[in-house]
């Protein structure tokens, strides 16, 4: 099944995130056109993962009552016609609120792909198929930079605000017409969890803090680093698109051979090593005097997020099994967006107030490395270990809720 399954709802997440690529290396600088301060080009950029964090629980929790593709055909639908109000949005308030929509709107896209994977991916390849999900994930988000950079650079913005939305419709009638809706998580009849059930599970509040911390890291880099290129080094809208476009297509394609060592290590351990290493190169950027040190940098990141992020997936999937993969899913990816909501913010009052851009790079890293600290401090007190947290192994149910043999859906 899953073998089917996969490549549309694989060009469900290419797309959304595609759209989410092609913002990254032009929408801090048009904000900056429109005459915004450091905090306003924050507070916009973030403003995206607030609306986003207010509508995944509830899109989580239904999409586990009512099913997987309503929600995310609608989603997709509504995400090709909140692209075009980019091209109206000719103020800093109509931009900020074309933000807050697409952030809802994309609320019902990723955490329900992500889901839906989780609810057919094989006992003891939990790694593999989340390592897949997120090479499509970053492809998206690598392909968007490259595409947004050259489509602004040669034509003008509105091209890559057009694009955007014909790749999100095109998206919306795969799914619409090739898709079966899940039945899987309808067949393990889990009770309905909460985040009070959630909560008490020392993995999960490992997995909440280390995503909450990494998003802040991310985010502080991910919307400073074209404005830092841009000003520190001369380089262009292309050049920059090119440059984190690039990032992102090594970290997606490294991880069809990372998301196999999750399966095979233990997952904690791959979460650690890779976040450290990751923001240890972050921490290293405002060091880079050319553009070539600037290139092996970034790179080096995208390595280290490789490593982490098939562990972090493949653990989220054994809780969602355990508590409900919608809720679960939606209950960590409402992390992502707190982390991506306070990191633009929190950044621009350093780029501000603390020391300028450089600054940004020095606190995203304390923030990311102290998340993973944490992290293994709370995994290892998982008193009862769970299946898949160090090694593939059979999957034993926990009270109340049903495990796949390791032989289901691999057709």
């Amino acid at each position: 099944m899953i073998k089917r399954v996969f490549p549309v709802i694989g060009l469900a997440v290419f797309s959304s995130m595609l759209g989410v690529g092609i913002l990254t290396p032009i929408l801090p600088i048009y904000a900056a056109d429109l005459n915004a301060t450091g905090l306003w080009i924050g507070v916009i950029s973030g403003s995206y993962s607030v609306s986003r964090a207010l509508i995944m629980p509830l899109v989580g929790r239904w999409s586990d009552r009512k099913g997987r593709k309503i929600f995310l055909g609608t989603g997709l639908f509504c995400y090709a016609l909140v692209s075009l109000l980019y091209i109206i949005s000719d103020n800093l308030p109509s931009l900020l609120v074309t933000r807050l929509i697409q952030g809802a709107v994309s609320g019902a896209i990723i955490p329900v792909a992500r889901a839906w994977i989780g609810d057919i991916s094989p006992q003891g390849e939990e790694g593999r198929w989340q390592g897949y999900f997120n090479t499509a994930f970053f492809s998206g988000s690598a392909a968007g930079p490259f595409l947004g950079g050259t489509l602004a650079e040669v034509f003008n913005i509105d091209y890559a605000f057009a694009a955007m939305g014909v790749m999100n419709f095109i998206s919306f009638l795969a799914v619409a017409f090739f898709l079966k809706e899940s039945l899987a998580h309808k067949a393990a009849q889990l009770p309905r969890p909460s985040f009070r059930a959630l909560s008490r599970s020392p993995l999960f509040n490992a997995l909440f803090v280390q995503r909450t911390t990494l998003e802040i890291g991310m985010a502080i880099y991910t919307v400073f680093l074209p404005l830092w290129a841009y000003q520190a080094l001369e380089l262009n809208k292309l050049h920059i698109g090119a440059l984190v476009g690039g990032a992102l297509l090594v970290s997606s394609w490294l991880q069809l051979l990372t998301g196999r060592l999750a399966d095979r290590f233990d997952r904690r351990k791959l979460v650690v090593i890779g976040s450290i290493f990751n923001f240890a190169m972050v921490a290293a950027l405002p060091l880079a005097g050319s553009v070539t040190v600037l290139i092996v940098l970034i790179f080096l990141r995208s390595l280290g997020g490789a490593i982490s992020m098939p562990g972090h997936a493949a653990l989220s999937v054994t809780l969602g099994r355990r508590f409900g993969m919608g809720s679960t899913i939606s209950i960590l990816a409402l992390a992502t967006s707190v982390g991506m909501a306070i990191g633009p913010i929190f950044g621009g009052v350093i780029s501000d107030y603390m020391g300028g851009i450089s600054s940004t790079f020095y606190y995203a890293a304390g923030i990311g490395i102290a998340g993973a600290t944490v992290f293994g401090w709370l995994a290892y007190r998982e008193k009862a270990e769970m299946p898949g947290m160090a090694a593939a192994s059979p999957v034993q149910p926990a009270k109340g809720g049903v495990a796949l043999d390791a032989g289901d859906n691999k057709d």
